[in-house]
């Protein structure tokens, strides 16, 4: 089975301070394992979840970004992130199914049910239904 994380990333970039979620899913492209990633905006509050300890995270749906293919090393990776690109902090991880090409059954501590992706030229979406 495939790991997944899922990434709590902060960076202060002086006046503007950015936060947001990176669902992160290992893949394996030319037989490179590779972290295939998504950012989504801060308005779904998993550290406040994860916080109150809650045992599962409830549906939700959001826009979503595309991001470049990561290490896998961010599966296991919490802190500074180089040339001052702020920091991560690990909110949930587990092991993932694939499903079909865009939905996948997540089995972690908070995210622990489905995943949906629909990934289209005008926009990204993510849906998660426990």
């Amino acid at each position: 089975m495939n790991r997944f994380v899922v990434l709590l990333h902060r960076s202060d970039g002086g006046v503007f301070c950015e936060e947001h979620w990176d669902i992160m899913l290992e893949v394996y492209v030319d037989g490179c394992g590779q972290l295939d990633t998504w950012s989504i905006p801060p308005q779904i509050c998993l550290l406040e979840i994860k916080n109150a300890n809650l045992n599962k995270l409830n549906s939700f749906s959001c826009p979503a970004k595309k991001l470049p293919y990561h290490r896998l090393a961010y599966l296991d990776y919490e802190g500074e992130i180089s040339n001052n690109r702020g920091n991560v902090q690990k909110i949930d991880n587990g092991t993932y199914q694939k499903i079909s090409n865009n939905k996948f059954k997540l089995s972690g501590n908070l995210l622990d049910g489905e995943l949906t992706i629909t990934d289209t030229p005008d926009s990204c979406e993510i849906i998660f239904v426990p």
